[in-house]
This record gives C-alpha cells, sequence and structure tokens, in this order.
C-alpha cells in the first residue's frame, strides 16, 4: 500500500472515529423518535457525581429506554401519563406490564444503568425525569412509577425528588424507610404493594401500612408466586385503582383536563371491546365518577356517545339477571374504599366484610375480587 493510500485510509479512520463519538452524545432533544417502539436515549444527569462514586459512567451519560405511545404524534397536542420502570439488575423493561401500557396509551421511560448496591440510581432517575419531562409530551402532574425490589425501594424516593407524582406500584419490597415525605403537597399520592406468597421480601409487605401516613391510600395484594414481577392481572389491578385515586377520587383540577379525557377515551374503547354486561356495567361506572364539571364540558359527539351508554346502562341495572352481580360490585366497592385507609385496628372488621361478599354473592365476579382482597388483608394482619 503506498503512502498516499495509508494515509487517505487515516484519514477515514479518524473520521469515523469522530462521527461515532459524536453519535455517543446525548440524543438532540429535536430528533424525531418512532411510536409504537422503544428507543434508548443517551443524556446527562443534573445531579453531580459524588466524590468517592465509581460506578459513575466516564462519558457522563445515562440512559433510559422510551416507550412513545402508538399514535403520538411529535406535532399533537395531547399529554400522556408517564410511567418509569426501575429494576434491581439494571436495564429495566416493560415485560407483562406492557400489554397494558401500551393498550392505554402510556409514555414509559425505563431505566438503565439504576440497579442494586449503586448509587447510580439517583442519577439515573434525575437524568432521565429532567429529558424526557421536555423531550416527549408527557403530563407532568400524572407521573406513576413501579420497580421490582431494590429497584421498588428506589421508585419509592422519586416523589420526594421531584414533583408531579400520584402514584407508586411497589414489587417484592417495601419503602427502605418510613416516607415521612407523603404529607403536603404529595398527600394525595396513593400506594399499591404487589408480593408473591413464597417472596423473601413479603415481611415488607406488612410494614407498608404501619409506615405510611394516616392519609395515604394503601393496598397490598399477596398473589401465588416468588420474587419477580406481579403477573399481568395483579399488575392490572393496582394501575386500575391508581388512576382511580387519581383521577376519580380528587376534587375537579383544570390542570388534569387533558388527564381525563385520555381515561375517558379509555374507557370507551374498553366499552367497545367488552365481553360481558358486568365489564360494560363496571367501565360505566369509572366514567360516571370522572368530575361532573370536565363532564358538562364534553362535545355534542361525545356527550351523545355517552347517553346511549346510559340508555343501555338503564336497561341492564333493571335486568333481574343481573341483579347479584350488581349488587356485589357496589358492597365490593365500598369495602374496597374502607380498606384503602384501612390501619393495623381496622383489618378484623375489613376480613369480616370481605368474608360477608364472598358468602352472600357466591361466583360472581366481585365476590371472588372480594376473596383475593380477603387473602391479602388476612395476611397483612398477620393470619396465615
Amino acid at each position: 500500500m503506498g503512502a498516499s493510500m495509508r494515509v487517505l485510509w487515516l484519514c477515514v479512520i479518524l473520521l469515523s472515529m469522530a462521527s461515532l463519538t459524536q453519535a455517543a452524545g446525548p440524543t438532540p432533544l429535536q430528533q424525531v423518535l418512532p411510536a409504537g417502539v422503544e428507543t434508548l436515549i443517551a443524556c446527562r444527569s443534573p445531579y453531580q457525581m459524588p466524590a468517592a462514586s465509581r460506578d459513575w459512567p466516564q462519558d457522563d451519560l445515562f440512559h433510559y429506554r422510551l416507550y412513545l405511545p402508538a399514535g403520538y404524534d411529535a406535532r399533537g397536542q395531547q399529554t400522556y401519563p408517564l410511567m418509569f420502570i426501575a429494576s434491581p439488575s439494571g436495564n429495566a423493561r416493560m415485560g407483562v406490564m406492557a400489554a397494558r401500557l401500551k393498550r392505554d396509551r402510556w409514555v414509559v421511560a425505563m431505566l438503565v444503568e439504576s440497579r442494586n448496591r449503586s448509587i447510580v440510581w439517583l442519577p439515573n432517575f434525575m437524568a432521565a425525569y429532567h429529558d424526557i419531562t421536555q423531550r416527549v409530551r408527557v403530563h407532568k402532574s400524572m407521573l406513576f412509577c413501579t420497580g421490582l425490589s431494590g429497584g421498588a425501594r428506589v421508585c419509592g424516593y422519586y416523589p420526594r425528588l421531584r414533583p408531579g407524582f400520584q402514584g407508586l406500584i411497589l414489587q417484592a419490597a417495601g419503602f427502605p424507610q418510613r416516607p415521612a415525605y407523603l404529607r403536603g403537597a404529595n398527600a394525595h399520592i396513593a400506594v399499591y404493594g404487589t408480593f408473591g406468597n413464597q417472596d423473601r421480601n413479603r415481611r415488607e409487605g406488612r410494614r407498608i401500612r404501619a409506615g405510611v401516613p394516616p392519609q395515604t391510600r394503601t393496598l397490598v395484594e399477596l398473589w401465588e408466586g416468588g420474587h419477580t414481577w406481579a403477573p399481568a392481572s395483579v399488575f392490572n389491578r393496582a394501575l386500575d385503582w391508581l388512576e382511580e385515586k387519581a383521577l376519580l377520587d380528587q376534587v375537579y383540577q383544570n390542570s388534569l383536563s387533558g388527564a381525563y379525557r385520555w381515561h375517558l377515551d379509555n374507557q370507551l374503547a374498553l366499552y367497545a371491546q367488552a365481553g360481558s354486561d358486568m365489564e360494560r356495567y363496571a367501565i360505566y361506572q369509572r366514567i360516571l365518577r370522572l368530575p361532573k364539571r370536565w363532564h358538562d364540558q364534553l362535545d355534542a359527539a361525545v356527550a351523545s356517545s355517552l347517553s346511549t351508554i346510559a340508555e343501555a346502562m338503564r336497561q341492564l341495572v333493571d335486568s333481574e339477571a343481573m341483579g347479584q352481580e350488581i349488587a356485589a360490585y357496589h358492597a365490593f366497592h365500598e369495602t374496597l374504599r374502607l380498606d384503602e385507609r384501612g390501619r393495623g385496628s381496622n383489618l378484623p372488621a375489613l376480613i369480616k366484610r370481605y368474608g360477608q361478599i364472598v358468602e352472600r354473592y357466591g361466583q360472581t365476579i366481585y365476590a371472588k375480587q372480594a376473596a383475593i382482597r380477603q387473602q391479602s388483608v388476612r395476611w397483612e394482619h398477620g393470619e396465615p
């Protein structure tokens, strides 16, 4: 190879290295991202490196996988709720949660570096939070998080670090310390714990209610399994409940107007796909609980659709065949509202009430839900 050819190849190599160096920098905020798929995002953290940290990345970059819901339009106006996910081993993914999060059009941030026994969980979260709230249209008052084991423990810190959180799903671990920050501006945050009945960490589930402030709405569910992510059915119950606490149980907030519409659109889609009358009834009950002040602002087309559904529900309620199912639904939800604010001295009464629903309503859908809650509350109370 001649001298001129060697010089040419050297230039090519240097240019390639420069290109790689540039590509390895932060993902530009203006970069157009595909919807309906995950994209690995690189970003810098506003949190400064501790002097003794050996885990800090040499290039100062942290990463998260960003999922944008199908149909997300970078030029649109709609905002979306945001779910952070943290794994004890790092490189978090949606796993069995994916179907629900995709169906209901969530933006999802899966933290990459955050892991057990490392301080980098903090700068990784901070980097992702600051990047994603600038990069895409997330609803900044509709933030949630979930994590497994050590990922759940760090998730429990997020609302203390940044505003906008509505709920936490703590899987296979509880809070690392008493969450005194769930007061004042954070008093509205709801907490749902999930533990397998063979999980070595399950004792932490019994401490969740006792550790949160009295006003914090809290549920803990025990399911059959070990130290792993909860099954999709358990995650769905947790997310159903957290969405209700955020959007249906609080007074009207104008800042949540976009979130109310997001929730309504999801419920209307579910109603159209529902496979049973009881499923349609439960969906309609959620629609009814959206703030009336917001309902009154709906356009004529949506209002007409809701009127059609309301007429179908009136006929359904008059159906003798649905009487037991509907009664079980209301008995269960009345008890659930007591359950979410229950503490140690109230648990025996809750166990009794759930048992009465099971006994009275037999094989109805919500008698089965009551049996799940009764088993979980019994375990929390220290019963086998």
